[in-house]
């Protein structure tokens, strides 16, 4: 009888601990930075520039959809989701164009 109490008594504080590590991973880990959010979209979409001013005006461009992308997507009652594609680095008006 005792070793099934030791037992259940192992069983629950493993499970407080799994519960205690996954919490404390979660908030310690740094939300991945938008350089490395548009560095990655950069590699994923071929996407090389000329000079590092354009890339840096192509950057506030992403930024600002990604953000407008995560704000939708953040809003309740919406019948669908958006996401990152091949046009992230354009203004509507160049995406009206291309």
């Amino acid at each position: 009888m005792s070793a099934l109490l030791d037992m259940k008594l192992l069983v629950l504080v493993l499970a407080i601990l799994g519960i205690y590590g996954s919490q404390t991973t979660a908030c310690t880990l740094p939300e991945e930075s938008m350089m490395q959010k548009y560095e990655r979209w950069m590699i994923q979409y071929g996407r090389v520039y000329r000079t590092n001013a354009k890339k840096e005006s192509r950057l506030k461009i992403f930024k600002e959809n990604i953000e407008r992308i995560e704000a939708f997507n953040d809003a309740a009652n919406q019948p669908y989701k958006l996401g990152i594609n091949a046009f992230a680095d354009l203004t509507n008006e160049e995406f009206r164009v291309a």
